[in-house]
């Protein structure tokens, strides 16, 4: 009797997860390519770039970001108070053109990130604002591709999707699974039409009154996901917005090794925990009796052949996402260990939000609250 509950429940997660890969497909596939045009580009980009602790990439980034063609740029970079080689780094550059400012301890209120590009915007004169992360490789011509078809189109805010470093054991296994559900309840498909917002610190344009009109960092100083409250910002403001996949032009990290990816998703999930704990206890006992316990009945079961199906069937989507991604199909093999990390992660979050709710992010500690619009940040150590 079990065996037969075995398979019969092998069969369903089979139907599942071709059903999940079918539906990222559709979506992916419906979220436009940002198109290759060529054209001159009225006006000035500036390029803000806050660094904090970044002496890994910041030199090899401003490198790229100068060799940037077809746009007049000006380029500021942010130094949120690090404290390790980044603003003697930033020196080498000043010569050639970069604005190197010091952000300074952020006001009470602010996350320390939001600061920078606040400061940065300040201190920028261009007709279009680009934020974007020390860890971003930009090919030549993506900026102004971007700003063009911004114009003629008539967009004020737009974001890209990057292709994604796998930089670590973790993420190799992780990422895939994190990003199918991207897909799934991030929904980029539809930002274009208002009906979703997203964006992607990595690479956020936006039209310089439009920016003003949203609020602009001022209005999401106090968020943990700042480029999604942006995004929201964006949309509540009714901005003309839109997210291009550029998986062949953009490349980013999230985060760098896996206590700092740790960490990246206890910073997702600890908001979602304290808007919604019933929605999120729900979908955690969901997901891991779909994505776990199945695969493990199998087992006790000695359906063997039922267990290979499901785990194929998983590893199939998987490991096509981590190839999107540049990285190993084999990758895909070893879902069951990113599905475990998420979850425990996700545990983690709902077990902080109903004691400590609080998350380390660029050696500063802050306590989370919920918020009308998004989640609150409340400074608890700053660190430097």
């Amino acid at each position: 009797m079990l065996e037969n509950v075995a398979v019969f429940a092998s069969v369903m997660f089979v139907i599942a997860w071709t059903g999940i890969f079918a539906i990222t497909s559709r979506i992916l596939g419906n979220t436009e390519d940002l198109p290759k045009v060529d054209g001159p580009v009225r006006g000035k980009v500036s390029i803000v770039l806050p660094v904090r602790n970044e002496e890994k990439y910041v030199a090899k980034s401003l490198s790229n970001i100068l060799g940037l063609r077809g746009v007049e740029k000006e380029v500021i970079v942010v130094d949120d108070n690090s404290d390790d080689a980044t603003w003697q780094i930033l020196q080498h550059f000043v010569p050639l053109g970069v604005k190197a400012v010091r952000a300074g301890i952020p006001p009470e209120g602010w996350m320390g990130k939001s600061w920078a590009c606040h400061v940065g915007y300040t201190h920028s004169t261009g007709d279009w604002l680009l934020f974007t992360d020390a860890d971003t490789e930009f090919s030549a011509d993506v900026v102004k591709q971007a700003v063009c078809v911004a114009e003629e189109r008539g967009l004020e805010f737009v974001s890209a999707y990057p292709r994604f470093r796998m930089n670590s054991l973790l993420h190799r296994f992780t990422m895939p699974i994190l990003l199918v559900g991207f897909y799934i309840f991030g929904k980029p498909h539809l930002v274009k039409y208002g009906k979703s917002a997203f964006a992607f610190g990595s690479f956020i344009l936006v039209r310089r009154d439009a920016y003003e009109r949203l609020g602009g960092h001022y209005g999401v100083k106090d968020a943990v996901l700042e480029d999604r409250a942006l995004a929201l910002a964006a949309q509540r403001a009714s901005l003309r917005t839109d997210l291009f996949k550029a998986f062949d032009r953009l490349v980013s990290s999230w985060n760098d090794d896996s206590k700092s990816l740790w960490n990246g998703m206890i910073r997702i999930f600890l908001p979602l925990s304290l808007k919604n704990p019933v929605k999120t206890v729900s979908v955690f006992a969901l997901l891991t009796a779909v994505c776990l316990a199945i695969p493990i009945l199998t087992i006790l079961t000695e359906s063997y052949y039922a267990f290979a199906a499901a785990h194929a069937a998983a590893a199939v989507a998987a490991g096509l996402e981590s190839r999107r991604h540049s990285a190993s199909f084999l990758h895909g093999l070893l879902w069951p260990i990113g599905v475990f990390a998420i979850m425990s992660a996700a545990l983690t979050a709902l077990v902080k939000s109903r004691t400590t709710p609080t998350v380390v992010w660029r050696g500063r500690e802050y306590l989370i609250e919920a918020g009308e619009h998004h989640e609150k940040a409340v400074v608890i150590s700053r660190g430097r």
